[in-house]
């Protein structure tokens, strides 16, 4: 995930090399994701349950592991279900931090971006304008596809695949038919 950080804004290093570096990233993240559902992470329900204790309220030191409440997160995210009707919430973590709702749809990304007004050091439409900008230089390294194959690309990709089961079926018969041709030639020898 570190390498795709470090080069996405470098202009010296192909588009290539950055969707590789994109992929390995995203698998890096799925790998967390599996780590978190099998308990190998902190649990966001009790981190909050140990945010909101009060300062003099003593806490079982269940909730006071490190292992358990974890660092201080500058940035929370949570997916919410897409929908018609997208309103959603997600409070920072931290007071100098931000959380982040979103939601995936067919034709849209919606968030819900929110965080501390009042501490004076995070600016929401700074972080707001941040992930627009990321999700465009995304964009760039994945172009729509009538940009790369034209607007009747669905009908070129259908003939591609076509072809490409024609071409495997033809591989396929050629694979039998060199089976066959030695069994024969052993069998007429």
């Amino acid at each position: 995930m570190e390498r795709f950080l470090e080069i996405f804004d470098d202009d010296d290093i192909l588009y290539d090399d950055k969707r590789e570096a994109f992929k390995d990233a995203i698998e890096s993240h799925q790998t967390i994701l599996e780590q978190i559902s099998n308990g190998y992470s902190t649990d966001k329900h009790i981190f909050g349950l140990n945010s909101v204790a009060s300062k003099d309220e003593k806490l079982d030191p269940f909730f006071t592991t490190a292992d358990i409440i974890g660092p201080e997160w500058k940035i929370s995210t949570k997916n919410m279900s897409p929908g018609l009707y997208f309103y959603s919430g997600f409070g920072a973590p931290s007071k100098d931090g931000y959380g982040v709702s979103y939601s995936i749809s067919e034709h849209t990304i919606n968030f819900s971006i929110s965080g501390r007004k009042h501490n004076g050091r995070n600016n929401i439409y700074n972080f707001r304008d941040g992930i627009l900008q990321g999700l465009k230089d995304v964009m760039i390294l994945f172009p729509k596809r009538t940009a790369i194959w034209g607007h009747d690309w669905t009908e070129k990709r259908r003939l591609e695949l076509k072809e490409k089961a024609f071409m495997g079926k033809l591989s396929e018969i050629s694979s039998q038919y060199q089976e066959r041709k030695e069994i024969l030639r052993k069998k007429y020898q």
